[in-house]
This record gives C-alpha cells, sequence and structure tokens, in this order.
C-alpha cells in the first residue's frame, strides 16, 4: 500500500501532525512509533510544564480542553515561594529575599547580554561578569549565588551553563502569563484524549533503521524492525538525541548543511528525581526548596553540591519532593552505576536540614527518569550550544526533496527557532508541517 504520508513518531509533533493532515483531508496516512505508547517524552516524569497560558496555542487547544487540574509552579521566577538552606541551616529571611532580588536582577542583565552582546561567549562567563557586577569582591554571599544560579539555569538548559551560548540563552521564548503544571496525570493521559482518532493509526513498536528514496521510483521506502511501507512524503519528528545518534540510515544521505545543524544543536539532560514520603516534614507553603554547601561552593561550576526540589504538596496534596538535576548531575542520577548512590546523596542533603531520623523514617521510595539511556530519547530537549545559533533549528525544518514528487520532512521542538525545549514547539512544529506536506500534495 502507497501511503500518502508516512508519520515517524507519536509523541506530540507527530501526533499532531497527523491531526493537521486530517483537518486538511488527507487521511491516507500511518504513524511509526518504535515504543509501546503515545507521547513520547511527554510521559510520566518527563514533560509536565506549560510555560506561559497566555496567547499559547498548545495550551488553548489542547490543555485547557482536557479537563485536568493545574497548578502555578516557576522554578525560574525569583518570587516562587522558596525554602533556601545551606550548610544545613536555613538562610536568613533578609538573605533570602536578598537572593531573590539578585535574582530577578540577573535574569534581567541576562536578557540584555543577549540582545545587546558583540561578541559571542559561554553563558557562564556572563553569568560571572553579571554577578562580579552585583557583588562586591569580598561579599561572602557571592560564591553561595553563583553555585546556586549556575545550578539552578544548568537544569533549566539540561546542560553545564559553560556549554549554551549566551545569544541563545533566551531564544527559546516562553509564553506570557502563569507558568502551569499537571496535578494529576501526565501529557500521555491529554495526548490520548485530544488525539484519540490519530492514535487509532499509530502502529506501535515499530522501531525504524531506514528511509530510503529509490532512484527512478516514486515513493519512498520506509524500513522497520518488522516491516517496510512506502510513501510519497515521509515526516520525521524522532527526538534530536535519536538523530544525532545516527540510528536511522537516510539513502540519500541528508544533505551536509542539516547534518551540521544536528551536530552544532544541543541535546540537554533534565532528570527529576521523585522521593516519595509517608508524611511531609518540610515546609509545606514553599514551592522549592535549595541546599546548598557552602564549604564546597567553588569547588566547580556545576559540582552536584546543589540540591533544588519542587514540592509537590501545594500541586497535588502529596508528600513528594521532585530533585532536578541537569546535565552531568544528571546523568549520575540516571546512570545505572551510580543511581543508586546519587539517591542516596539526595537523601543525605535532606538529612542534613531535617535530620536522619525524621528523613528516614518517613522515606518510602525513589523513581528516576532515565532519558540519557533511553534509545528513544538519548536525552531531554534543545539548547543551544555556545558559539552557535538558533537558525540550526531552521536548518533542521527544511524539506528534502527527494525527486519524482517525494519529500523529507521534519518537525519537533528541535525544529522550532523560538520555542525549542518546549512542548509549544513541538505542537506548533505538527501544525506547520502538515501544512507544508499538504502545499507540496497539491503541486
Amino acid at each position: 500500500m502507497l501511503y500518502d504520508v508516512v508519520i515517524i513518531g507519536a509523541g506530540l509533533a507527530g501526533l499532531q501532525a497527523a491531526k493537521s493532515l486530517r483537518e486538511r483531508g488527507i487521511t491516507n496516512y500511518i504513524i511509526l512509533e518504535s515504543t509501546d505508547h503515545i507521547a513520547g517524552r511527554a510521559i510520566s516524569r518527563g514533560a509536565m510544564w506549560v510555560h506561559g497560558h497566555e496567547k499559547n496555542p498548545f495550551y488553548d487547544d489542547v490543555v485547557s480542553n482536557a479537563g485536568v487540574r493545574l497548578a502555578e509552579a516557576d522554578f525560574c521566577s525569583p518570587t516562587s515561594p522558596t525554602s533556601y538552606f545551606y550548610q544545613g541551616k536555613p538562610l536568613d529571611t533578609s538573605l533570602a529575599a536578598r537572593f531573590n532580588a539578585l535574582y530577578a536582577e540577573l535574569l534581567t542583565q541576562l536578557e540584555l547580554a543577549e540582545s545587546q552582546s558583540e561578541i559571542e561567549l559561554p553563558l557562564s562567563e556572563t553569568i560571572t561578569i553579571i554577578i562580579n557586577k552585583l557583588f562586591a569582591e569580598d561579599d561572602r554571599l557571592k560564591p553561595l549565588f553563583l553555585q546556586m544560579a549556575l545550578y539552578r539555569l544548568a537544569f533549566y538548559y539540561g546542560a553545564e551553563t559553560e556549554l549554551v551560548s549566551t545569544s541563545g540563552w533566551a531564544s527559546a521564548e516562553e509564553f506570557p502569563g502563569r507558568q502551569l503544571v499537571l496535578a494529576e496525570g501526565s501529557f500521555q493521559d491529554v495526548f490520548a484524549k485530544h488525539y484519540a482518532a490519530e492514535t487509532e493509526k499509530v502502529m506501535f513498536k515499530h522501531r525504524v533503521t531506514d528511509i530510503a528514496a529509490p532512484v527512478g521510483y516514486e515513493y519512498i521506502q520506509v524500513s522497520t524492525d518488522y516491516a517496510c511501507f512506502q510513501a510519497s512524503s515521509v515526516i520525521v519528528t524522532v527526538p534530536l538525541g535519536v538523530l544525532k545518534q545516527n540510528t536511522i540510515n537516510f539513502s540519500p544521505a541528508l544533505p551536509p548543511e542539516k547534518q551540521k545543524a544536528i551536530n552544532n544543536l544541543g541535546f540537554g539532560l533534565l532528570t527529576k528525581l521523585e522521593l516519595e514520603f509517608g508524611h511531609c516534614f518540610w515546609d509545606q507553603e514553599s514551592s522549592f526548596i535549595v541546599l546548598i554547601d557552602y564549604d564546597n561552593a567553588e569547588n566547580s561550576l556545576n559540582s552536584g553540591n546543589v540540591h533544588y526540589f519542587m514540592n509537590m504538596m501545594p500541586i497535588t496534596g502529596e508528600p513528594k519532593l521532585v530533585a532536578f538535576a541537569g546535565g552531568k548531575d544528571g546523568q549520575a542520577y540516571e546512570y545505572s552505576a551510580t543511581a543508586g548512590a546519587a539517591v542516596e546523596s539526595t537523601l543525605g542533603a535532606l538529612r542534613t536540614v531535617y535530620g536522619a531520623d525524621v528523613v528516614n523514617a518517613a522515606y518510602s521510595k525513589s523513581s528516576c527518569s532515565d532519558w540519557s539511556t533511553d534509545e528513544n530519547s538519548y536525552g531531554a530537549y534543545t539548547f543551544i550550544k555556545e558559539g552557535q545559533h538558533d537558525r540550526d533549528c531552521k536548518t533542521l525544518r527544511k524539506t528534502s526533496s527527494l525527486g519524482n514528487n517525494r519529500f523529507l520532512l521534519f518537525a519537533g521542538e528541535a525544529t522550532s527557532p523560538t520555542h525549542y525545549s518546549l512542548l509549544s514547539g513541538a505542537y506548533e512544529s505538527g501544525i506547520a508541517v502538515a501544512k507544508e506536506a499538504y502545499a507540496l500534495r497539491r503541486q
């Protein structure tokens, strides 16, 4: 059977591409998915945020109609209720207030640096320059703040700040309005409801190995572990991490500029370690809890001596803490050889604040994401690497004509120059790629 379109990946971009095709009258398509579920990285312990609910098409079209409960939680906002501790002691109230004010000023100065900088610098260097201006040289709060800021922004990007471009740090635009998280279920549940018709056309457990355009034929052949499929157009929505691993063989090979864009873009890791307890022993009103080992503040830019928790009590009513770690620290959580040690280290940090007896008595179990080792992702989301630019997202998005009215198209958050790393970017790319596939079909 010759399909009009084969879509590779049943994540948000693939599902929305299918929905948009159907709405344009193209129903002769199929979706190939390597796992046994839809939603890609937006499953349990995966994507959980809506970054701005105002004028956000993803929120308006998908989330707001899903009937799910949402709660506000913004880990980048300096005004979010946060409990700070260092060396196991609460940070003085006035110092905590100063922390928040300084973090707000840091973000403001980073915005200015991003728009005004003529010389490309790694984000870590720009942060250090700004902090040197904000603090007196002998201010004891300076190394503490520097360590916290670098760690906080590292898990925001999923990479050490020395790897992130200053010019691209804020180019992934968030929408105005509240930062929302799901208070129940997961985006997998949301997508199952919104994309019910599209899910019926998903073939699960079909890992694509080859995409070939045979010379002289009028179809593209997509091969999986179990079967071959033929179509006039193919839409690739696999994560950037999969493209970087070269697990799909393209014949002919992808254009050099597209291969370069795949190499240039960074694919970060944000690890989430969920700790469950029998009861809540921390401040239930704090949205976030930050533990900093001040003695080791200057050992490394992103030493792992910072522990950053989101309190789930205000969100779900459950006594859970979710620890975030980005880049190398995230890998330490996820790699099987060190996962146990990382969990124990995180519990150990809590023990220094709340006492070993209290933590040990309340602790129930933990679960950790595994994006870095998952062959369906190899990471969490895209960032702009130091020395690179978001134009690589545009290059990745470009359609390749394979002759004889055959086209290879790309979608996913990595193809969005304005909303990469966000669910909104994946959603919008699905709409855009379907529009282009429809236009090409009518030529």
